[in-house]
């Protein structure tokens, strides 16, 4: 079951039929944007305007820190997905409780 997914490496969800890779971090327009265009569908105003963001998290990467051990365990879990996505494994140290 491995929890239903929910921490499986994302790169173990790719395949030949996948032909477009989201990151939510670029933004949700972005994603809505994307999709709405290859289906064809024509919006008269761009979808940034159309979207109303309720309950934006206040969340600040300096308020959040994990041990050492533990930072191991997610890059090495999730090394190829760091790899394929292009996100810097050397980039992570900021998250370590010091």
């Amino acid at each position: 079951n491995y929890l239903a997914n929910h921490f499986r490496p994302q790169t173990e969800f790719i395949g030949v039929k996948i032909t477009n890779i989201f990151k939510i971090e670029d933004g949700l327009s972005n994603i809505l944007e994307q999709v709405i265009s290859g289906c064809h569908f024509k919006l008269d105003k761009p979808i940034s305007s159309i979207i109303e963001v309720k309950n934006k998290s206040s969340f600040d990467q300096n308020d959040f820190s994990i041990s050492e051990k533990t930072l191991a365990r997610i890059v090495e879990t999730y090394k190829v997905d760091f790899q394929e996505f292009d996100y810097d494994i050397n980039n992570l140290s900021p998250l370590i409780i010091r």
